[in-house]
């Protein structure tokens, strides 16, 4: 893109709605096995009175026990979305996209302080075909459009947490982190490059039902730390670079897992987001004055769900 000055801010209502339905929402979630879990403490306690006040004097047992975790795990799935990606009043990419996912966890004791800590490094691997909608680059603002452009994402990231257990089927685990996000877009006659640098922050609550079954709700910030754009226009056999500040993701899903023997299956809708400030000013254009190309705001949307095996 082309630009004299540099764009506006990210738009805080849009940020601050999501935020708020995120939160509202866990609200909501939190307080109904809250609710339950103090229905089970209450119907534990009786029970174990009962019992002591019929028996022979004895050691109550402790009624906050902790669920059983495997140590190490490794999952390995699928992911179906709908991807958009928005320059918003210039263009719009949009098709379905696929992959596969992988995980390993560790859960367990790590001193000092993380009793039941949690240390997880996740990657995916996503390719789609999508659809362009936009115009040119002339002065008449010609529409122009094209379809089934192949694109290609690579995301990995590292994350530490600790499991909070409020009673026996009811734990959440904050968490931060480190990730990583690069998107390759064969458009044709130009080729783009984005390079993602961000920190997750987030949280997860967890309530295990019973037969085996439990569900949770996952909300997550990601604090943008910078990024790279290089974008190669054959047609005018230029190569620019830009760098990008100013920006913020945020995530949520739902999740439905049952344990068995052997093997766990997850199922997980979810939401991620993306909103991406102008870059900084990059090179002159060659004979105009005081006009620079620049990558300008931009917004992404992945919803769909990812299917997976928890070993």
């Amino acid at each position: 893109m082309l630009s004299q000055v540099k764009g506006g801010k990210i738009k805080k209502r849009l940020i601050f709605s999501f935020v708020l339905f995120l939160a509202t929402s866990f609200f909501f979630f939190i307080q109904n096995i809250w609710a339950g879990s103090l229905k089970e403490r209450d119907e534990y306690i009786k029970g174990v009175l009962s019992k002591f006040e019929e028996s022979s004097p004895a050691v109550i047992p402790n009624i906050k026990k902790e669920a059983p975790q495997k140590k190490h795990t490794f999952e390995g799935g699928s992911e179906v979305y709908h991807y958009t990606y928005k320059e918003p009043g210039l263009m719009r990419y949009k098709g379905i996209w696929r992959g596969f996912n992988f995980a390993y966890t560790f859960r367990g004791q790590m001193p000092p302080v993380a009793k039941n800590g949690m240390v997880k490094v996740e990657s995916r691997y996503c390719w789609g075909r999508v659809d362009y909608d936009g115009h040119l680059l002339d002065e008449a603002r010609t529409p122009f459009f094209e379809y089934n452009i192949p694109q290609y994402m690579f995301e990995t990231r590292a994350l530490f947490g600790n499991e909070f257990f409020v009673s026996e089927t009811v734990s959440f685990i904050p968490y931060l982190g480190l990730g990583y996000r690069y998107l390759k877009d064969n458009s044709p006659g130009m080729e783009r490059r984005q390079h993602y640098y961000y920190m997750p922050l987030g949280l997860e609550v967890i309530k295990r039902l019973k037969r085996n079954w439990s569900i949770g709700m996952q909300a997550e910030l990601d604090l943008f730390c910078g990024g790279r754009q290089i974008t190669y226009r054959a047609n005018l056999g230029e190569k620019h670079k830009f760098r990008q500040t100013d920006g913020i993701g945020l995530r949520g899903a739902f999740k439905i897992q049952n344990k068995t023997r052997f093997v766990d299956f997850n199922f997980e809708p979810f939401i991620r987001y993306w909103h991406i400030d102008d870059s900084k000013l990059g090179p002159p254009v060659e004979g105009e004055e005081d006009l620079y190309w620049f990558e300008p705001k931009n917004l992404t949307r992945e919803l769909g769900f990812k299917l997976a095996l928890v070993f």
